[in-house]
């Protein structure tokens, strides 16, 4: 059996965040925050993604779902700036 979700966000940009480990002084994690509709959501971007994003920025997140060691994360698959139909932002 296979199931699959996505998801889709659409929201103001309230935080960006670099992940670092004590572990592994390589390795880094990326994180947008968005608010939309009353609540805040974290999603898990690549480096990439994080670099094209601004606090304030306007987007439109999709993506899938994760979970490693019981815990749910949203992962983008795509993010771009979000503009209303007809242009407007």
């Amino acid at each position: 059996m296979h199931l699959e979700a996505s998801w889709r966000v659409v929201g103001v940009v309230t935080e960006l965040r670099e992940l670092t480990s004590q572990k592994n002084e390589k390795w880094r994690g990326y994180v947008v925050k968005a608010a939309t509709l009353g609540l805040t959501v974290e999603v898990s971007v690549t480096h990439d993604q994080y670099k094209s994003c601004a606090v304030g920025q306007h987007l439109e997140l999709v993506g899938t779902f994760e979970i490693n060691a019981g815990h749910t994360r949203l992962v983008a698959q795509h993010l771009a700036p979000f503009t209303q139909k007809g242009g407007k932002p």
